[in-house]
């Protein structure tokens, strides 16, 4: 309130208040004029009323207080990213993970399995390494399981490789107990599927889902099978580099549209 005398309701204000409370140039004030309940009820009150005056915020510092808050946000996203340091290793809630190096499973078993029980994203993130299966073993078993998806909510593995599996990544609901019918949203982003035996990735049941950006090398017999899916997935910018192989296999429950795809065969030795 401005200093040395009440004001009463529609009252100017005067260049001497304005002297008193200094300048309005870094100030936004709102005059309110507050009735007292005894004036509501018919009562006669000994202060009719009064002015109160609200200090508002520059907005230079609302936009400076924003900015951190974002910046604030972000470290607080990086910093709660799940390290993966080992195999194997179970997935069960939302959040990312990252793997953090070149890793190697320890017996003939899967290397990551992404089983969520609460719906929520999911990331998992190989940053740029190497995820590879037991040396020297014949087992029939695949570097990334997916078994379930509460709520179709993204499911994400980008940035990295897989290397050696009978199947680079599985998702299968039929692995899921109860079974779903099937469910959607695994994307697979910039993954180098490497070696693997039997097949790169494998989609059954699944749908609304992409391949994109990945690469396939070595003797897989299959890179992509896609079976059952209702009603489609997409794949982009793939790259099969798997001898006289099959780069794509699908078998869809309904109609199937392949758009701008090319498919080039190896040369001749």
């Amino acid at each position: 309130m401005f200093p040395g005398r009440s004001r009463r309701p529609g009252e100017a204000l005067t260049a001497n208040d304005f002297a008193r409370r200094g300048s309005l140039k870094h100030r936004t004030l709102y005059s309110v004029w507050v009735m007292p309940h005894s004036m509501l009820s018919g009562q006669s009150g000994a202060e009719i009323g009064r002015t109160v005056f609200i200090h508002m915020i520059h907005p230079t510092r609302i936009l400076l207080t924003a900015a951190f808050g974002l910046i604030m946000s972000a470290l607080s996203a990086h910093s709660a990213n799940i390290p993966i340091s080992y195999l194997p290793f179970n997935i069960t809630a939302p959040g990312t993970y990252v793997v953090t190096s070149n890793l190697v499973c320890p017996a003939p078993e899967t290397a990551i399995t992404i089983n969520g029980s609460v719906a929520g994203r999911i990331i998992l993130d190989l940053g740029g390494y190497t995820v590879s299966t037991y040396p020297n073993t014949g087992s029939l078993v695949a570097g990334i399981v997916i078994q379930s998806n509460p709520a179709n909510i993204n499911i994400t593995v980008r940035n990295g490789a897989v290397y050696g599996f009978w199947v680079g990544v599985d998702v299968n609901p039929n692995t899921a107990v109860p079974s779903p019918l099937y469910f959607s949203n695994i994307h697979l982003e910039n993954v180098a599927f490497l070696f693997e035996r039997l097949i790169g990735v494998s989609y059954n049941q699944i749908d609304s889902s992409t391949v994109n950006d990945c690469t396939f090398t070595g003797g897989v017999l299959t890179g992509i099978k896609d079976t059952y899916s209702p009603t489609g997935n997409r794949y982009s910018q793939n790259s099969f580099d798997i001898g006289h192989n099959t780069a794509l296999e699908v078998l869809l429950a309904s109609p199937a549209v392949l758009e701008h795809c090319q498919f080039d065969v190896p040369p001749a030795n």
